[in-house]
């Protein structure tokens, strides 16, 4: 069962989300990852501000993606934040 499929995952903090993230042990691919951060940001009510999004977002180990998934999911997202560029080169820069 996924971590997204438990009733407590959108119930996590920022907090806890972070430290989930940065686990440098967390044995899931990355558009995982970026799928699930997702899904739990839009379930985050009141939303999150955009820097504390781009906070996590910036967690995410983006040039262990797939460049088609960068394409089509990720660059939509990270173009709407202030700084989203600078992640989306580096993605980018590894491929």
């Amino acid at each position: 069962m996924s971590l997204v499929a438990h009733s407590c995952f959108k119930d996590l903090s920022s907090t806890q989300f972070n430290a989930l993230l940065a686990n440098t042990h967390l044995n899931a691919k990355e558009e995982h990852i970026f799928t699930s951060l997702m899904t739990w940001l839009d379930a985050q009510n009141p939303s999150l501000d955009d820097p504390s999004k781009l906070a996590l977002l910036s967690l995410v180990r983006y040039p262990l993606m797939a460049q088609p998934f960068i394409e089509q999911h990720v660059e939509p997202v990270l173009k709407q934040f202030e700084g989203g560029d600078a992640l989306l080169l580096e993605a980018y820069r590894h491929i």
